[in-house]
């Protein structure tokens, strides 16, 4: 185990290092803004797929969720993860 949180802890280091290729690109707003919102989406995507997933076992007759389906989890996941965060932290 402490192999194990040793390598884990370099590997922390050496990404966030902001002079390193690797800490400018996840120094990139976007990926900061997902990462604030990666929480939200945590928890909202479980509760979008288990309903796409009723929709498509009941109404549609299928046990697999199409592309289409699961861009509409992922969708909403982010518009529910978007409009939480935003009103927790409204300014």
């Amino acid at each position: 185990t402490i192999i194990t949180v040793f390598s884990t802890s370099i590997l922390i280091l050496l990404l966030t290092n902001p002079h390193l290729i690797v800490g400018k690109f996840l120094s990139n707003k976007i990926f900061v803004y997902i990462g604030n919102l990666s929480y939200s989406l945590y928890l909202y995507h479980f509760i979008f797929y288990v309903f796409i997933k009723y929709i498509y076992n009941f109404y549609l007759f299928s046990h697999e969720i199409s592309l289409f389906g699961e861009l509409i989890v992922i969708f909403l996941s982010f518009l529910f993860a978007y409009l939480s965060y935003n009103a927790k932290h409204k300014k």
